[in-house]
């Protein structure tokens, strides 16, 4: 049977209103993870599963272009996808350290996701070591709302966000440039982005016995996410020949899970 496709977002348009709205991290930050990791895909084996990459515009008067497309497709059409990833805001590094957070709703599927992110992060980013992992279940106010609306039509949804998001000094101001850009923490975002999308992408590599060392290793040993590729990308150089990581060369079922983060979740 026909796989359902999966889904990576992130909003296009920037604040504030005018002549000047640079939006370096709010959102050229999630925009660059999303590209970056469109291309590592398209470098590697075709994969099983159609994965869809969207720039949504209007998010910043209400998550306007996620929403006309989650309504299209998911309501009216009743299309199917296995899961969506959202990337917003995932470049500054707050003063305490910062991290990533996980953002979705209390639902088993969600909570599932969870989970594999943060399996994902620890194998592959440094999580609970060099990138700190929080998860929070009181979504709102980005692109992941409007396919939340849909849980019979995308089980999976999650925000990618960087931790303390709202303590960003120059959150929609023309002074948020790249200069408030940490490149370290965008690439870590961008492994668990793409280490998880490469493996909705090649569902066989989930099964002990089922994977191909010889087409896991044609990826190459760069995952396109790192840290001076990130850079040049943001300075609007031509893209490097970009291949997933080694994240994607061993099945997720296959990684000791060092924390559940789903089950340290509390009412708090």
């Amino acid at each position: 049977p026909k796989l359902a496709p999966a889904l990576v977002g992130a909003h296009l348009d920037c604040m504030p209103p005018g002549e000047r709205a640079p939006g370096a991290e709010d959102n050229a930050s999630g925009l660059s993870v999303m590209m970056q990791t469109a291309a590592a895909l398209a470098a590697g084996p075709r994969p099983e599963r159609t994965v869809l990459f969207a720039a949504f515009g209007g998010e910043e008067i209400g998550m306007v272009g996620s929403g006309a497309w989650a309504d299209r497709h998911l309501g009216e059409r009743g299309e199917k996808l296995h899961g969506a990833l959202l990337l917003d805001e995932v470049g500054w590094r707050a003063p305490d350290g910062g991290g990533v957070q996980f953002e979705t709703s209390r639902t088993g599927p969600n909570m599932d996701l969870v989970d594999e992110l943060g399996r994902n992060a620890i194998s592959y980013a440094g999580g609970g070591d060099a990138l700190a992992l929080h998860v929070s279940t009181q979504p709102y106010g980005s692109d992941h709302m409007s396919f939340l609306a849909h849980p019979a039509a995308v089980p999976k949804v999650a925000l990618l966000i960087n931790a303390n998001d709202r303590d960003y000094p120059h959150y929609h101001q023309d002074t948020d440039t790249p200069a408030s850009i940490d490149y370290d923490l965008m690439s870590a975002i961008g492994k668990v982005t793409a280490s998880t999308v490469a493996k909705w992408a090649h569902p066989s590599w989930a099964h002990d016995g089922a994977r191909d060392g010889a087409t896991e290793n044609s990826f190459g040993r760069h995952t396109g996410l790192e840290r001076h590729e990130l850079e040049r990308s943001a300075a609007g150089g031509a893209p490097a020949g970009l291949s997933l990581a080694d994240a994607v060369l061993a099945a997720a079922d296959a990684t000791p899970t060092a924390m559940s983060l789903a089950d340290a979740i509390n009412d708090g």
